[in-house]
């Protein structure tokens, strides 16, 4: 009785792993046709921003993949620098998508202040004229007092707990 209730378990758990991996696939499915669909718009953006590191980028439709050339070896470039890239990638998927929502946890941590203004001034903002909605949930002060100077793109909310 005991090693029937193991093989039943062990069946539905098995049943419930590639029923998540056949959403995830469809996910990244979707997520790659829509690069593909939108690569002009895409790789316009992509070069304008990145045209003065000499980074470039072509899309591998076979491989369903990215392809990132950068100027110089991978590991000169800084954490902040190789995830703006993939953030940006995902932001202007996700800009050139039917979908209208997107929440980003903390998107501003690894980047210097520079690059913080733009992705608060230059993206947020270029998504939400677009009617896209953007919700940020961050621990950044610096996003809060962004907010000051630019009422209107972001709204701001302050969530408070009372954990002691």
């Amino acid at each position: 009785m005991i090693i029937i209730s193991i093989v039943f378990f062990a069946k539905e758990k098995i049943q419930n792993i590639n029923s998540k991996i056949t959403t995830l696939e469809k996910e990244r499915k979707d997520f790659f046709d829509n690069l593909v669909t939108n690569w002009s718009k895409i790789e316009q953006v992509l070069k304008d921003v990145f045209k003065e590191n000499g980074i470039t980028f072509s899309i591998n439709e076979e491989e369903k993949s990215i392809i990132v050339n950068l100027k110089r070896e991978a590991s000169t470039y800084s954490t902040g620098e190789l995830n703006y890239i993939v953030f940006l990638i995902n932001i202007l998927e996700f800009e050139y998508s039917n979908r209208t929502n997107i929440i980003i946890d903390d998107p501003l941590s690894s980047y210097d202040i520079k690059k913080q203004y733009e992705i608060v001034f230059d993206i947020f903002s270029r998504l939400v004229q677009n009617g896209k909605k953007v919700i940020v949930f961050t621990h950044n002060i610096n996003l809060i007092n962004l907010h000051s100077f630019r009422n209107g793109i972001i709204q701001f909310q302050q969530l408070i707990s009372d954990v002691f």
